[in-house]
């Protein structure tokens, strides 16, 4: 991948997060600034709480430091785009 896709797709996870409030938090424990992304969820998370989906063998990666494809963040997208469309979806009763 070129570094013009991993950028394009940093910027579209940045534009991702910034459009739900909801993803300034971890959807486990409301810690403030997730630092990692849950793929398989598409959730944004605590350094804690990735530890524990990472036990449970989901695909997470660190935002800052980890690099992303365009189909990493089109599956966000297809998911919703962040923790608002993530507790609709799993915690709907």
């Amino acid at each position: 991948m070129s570094s013009r896709e991993e950028e394009e797709a940093l910027d579209r996870l940045r534009a991702v997060m910034r459009d739900d409030d909801a993803n300034e938090e971890c959807a486990d424990c409301r810690d403030r600034r997730p630092s990692y992304l849950v793929l398989s969820l598409g959730i944004f998370v605590c350094a804690t709480c990735s530890s524990l989906h990472r036990d449970l063998d989901r695909r997470v990666k660190n935002i800052n430091t980890s690099s992303f494809t365009l189909a990493d963040v089109y599956k966000l997208e297809d998911l919703g785009g962040g923790n608002t469309a993530a507790r609709r979806k799993w915690m709907a009763r």
